[in-house]
């Protein structure tokens, strides 16, 4: 996004200078013309290229806050409703599933599966900073975790 507001920027600055020099005579007025039709439309596509980025953004903080909001009730929900909608809840947040000589093998889907990676953690930073920040987790590694193996 700050390339984006950057390549703005430096072609309204060249703009400028087009119309400078367009003043100063140093290009006539076909050249300008071309010129600053090639600038304007560069802009406008940049311009719109922000804005996608703008709304992708907004898009994502929309469906963060419902996939928390989720998570704090799956476990009621699956409590309380119906098998199909159960079967719906389970596939949104797991994939793979297969029965195992008695055992369910399952993984989670993003970002389900770190939800499950901070429950199991317990390395957990010891030391507090200038920040008084709550600690974070050290365990495991960064990225999609493998929960093959687990049992419901």
């Amino acid at each position: 996004m700050i390339m984006l507001e950057q390549e703005i920027g430096k072609n309204k600055d060249r703009l400028n200078q087009l119309l400078t020099m367009r003043l100063d005579g140093e290009i006539d007025s076909d050249t300008f013309k071309a010129r600053q039709v090639q600038m304007q439309d560069s802009i406008l596509h940049l311009e719109s290229a922000r804005n996608a980025h703008t709304l992708a953004n907004l898009d994502y903080i929309d469906k963060a806050e419902k996939i928390l909001d989720l998570a704090k009730v799956a476990y009621s929900l699956f409590l309380t409703r119906n098998p199909q909608e159960r079967r719906k809840l389970i596939d949104l947040v797991l994939y793979n599933c297969s029965l195992d000589e008695g055992k369910l093998h399952y993984e989670y889907h993003q970002p389900f599966d770190l939800f499950y990676k901070m429950t199991t953690c317990t390395e957990w930073w010891a030391v507090l900073d200038s920040n008084q920040r709550p600690p974070q987790c050290q365990c495991g590694e960064s990225g999609k975790m493998a929960t093959l193996g687990n049992s419901l």
